[in-house]
């Protein structure tokens, strides 16, 4: 249900000698970059539109997402999200939270996620919580 929805991410470099050595962690659940993409890689610490092209699952909903960067965000044009500003709509053991102000570039900060971790009296229901952009992307031509 999550492919094809764009989120915003914080990469990372990830291990060295890592194949995939950009990372993120924003969702809960470590995203990697599609083999397939060939465009300017993400430096670390940099924020990104990207589309989340699949999950790769290993039992029980855990695994990775596999993402495609879209274009550079800048943190001063992302919000972060507070309770009551969304609603939710559970997917398996990711948690997704729909702004309820489109047009804007959102993220959940960890305390969100521990809000529903403490919410459900639970010590690991939500491996991931996702926050889908919904606001037009207009992809860059040729792309």
């Amino acid at each position: 249900m999550l492919e094809n929805i764009l989120v915003v991410l914080r990469f990372h470099y990830g291990k060295k000698g890592s194949v995939n050595p950009i990372i993120s962690q924003t969702m809960g659940r470590v995203a990697v970059i599609n083999h397939a993409y060939q465009g300017p890689m993400p430096q670390a610490q940099t924020f990104w539109l990207c589309r989340v092209d699949r999950q790769h699952n290993k039992g029980n909903d855990s695994g990775c997402f596999i993402v495609t960067p879209l274009k550079p965000v800048l943190e001063s044009d992302i919000l972060r999200l507070i309770p009551g500003m969304y609603d939710v709509q559970p997917d398996g053991n990711t948690v997704i939270c729909n702004p309820k102000v489109p047009e804007h570039y959102w993220i959940a900060p960890f305390s969100v996620k521990k809000f529903f971790l403490k919410k459900e009296n639970a010590t690991v229901l939500y491996q991931s919580v996702v926050v889908p952009v919904k606001m037009p992307y207009d992809p860059p031509l040729g792309g």
